[in-house]
């Protein structure tokens, strides 16, 4: 069996379209987010808590 390299490559991307489709159904059938724009959306919503560790960190970094 002698492919060239084109089939071969049309191959790969014919069946990384298809895997990109699946995930793409199983995840609008539960929900889950689609975009990173609607990802950062819904993480935007939900406040982020940091220990004093962090925060001094923070301060030393920006000193």
């Amino acid at each position: 069996m002698n492919t060239s390299l084109y089939e071969t490559a049309r191959q790969n991307r014919t069946a990384a379209l298809e895997t990109l489709r699946l995930k793409k159904q199983v995840s609008q059938s539960e929900g889950q987010v689609l975009c990173l724009r609607s990802m950062r959306e819904k993480m935007a919503a939900k406040p982020v808590f940091r220990s004093v560790r962090v925060y001094r960190f923070e301060e030393r970094r920006a000193a």
